[in-house]
């Protein structure tokens, strides 16, 4: 983080990254549809598209498998402390486990993969609808448009605006 970042409790840099960037897009989308002869429509699944396949195997977390640890050596941390792999301890091989590649980001922990696809959490859409809603709206349909949502329920201009004026 660069000093003045803006920081906001619960939510990593990566994601408000994200949002910082979907906010931009977005923004652009919405005034080139505006634009005589650009036709822009703007889908945005709020779900975990589906997932490419199930699979076991070494399971991989940023970017480096998981060896399997055998620590003896017990110490005390508190909330802050870096955590450092303990050069005294025996390691047994690389964790394998049934894990679900979800082609996003990354791959998923059958658990995890349970937490985040759970009511009330990110749930889960399936490619083939994506799909079809990206073919209806090729068709003409706005039912799922973004860009159209947001011109009802944008503020437009009134008459008592142009009257103060």
């Amino acid at each position: 983080m660069f000093p003045g970042a803006i920081t906001t409790p619960g939510m990593s840099s990566g994601i408000l990254g994200k949002v910082a960037a979907a906010g931009v897009f977005h923004q652009l989308m919405w005034s080139m549809s505006y634009t005589p002869g650009i036709n822009v429509k703007v889908l945005t699944p709020a779900a975990l598209i589906g997932w490419q396949a199930t699979q076991f195997g070494k399971f991989r977390s940023h970017g480096k498998n998981i060896d399997i640890v055998d620590n003896l050596n017990i110490q005390k941390i508190k909330l802050g402390d870096e955590l450092l792999p303990d050069p005294k301890a025996k390691t047994y091989g690389t964790l394998e486990i049934p894990f679900v590649d979800s082609g996003e980001n990354c791959a998923y922990s059958l658990y995890e993969m349970y937490a985040i696809t759970s009511l009330g959490q990110m749930e889960s859409i399936t490619k083939e609808e994506v799909a079809q809603a990206v073919y209806e709206c090729a068709k003409g349909s706005t039912k799922n448009d973004i860009l159209t949502s947001l011109d009802y329920v944008a503020l437009s201009p009134t008459y008592t605006a142009v009257f103060q004026r």
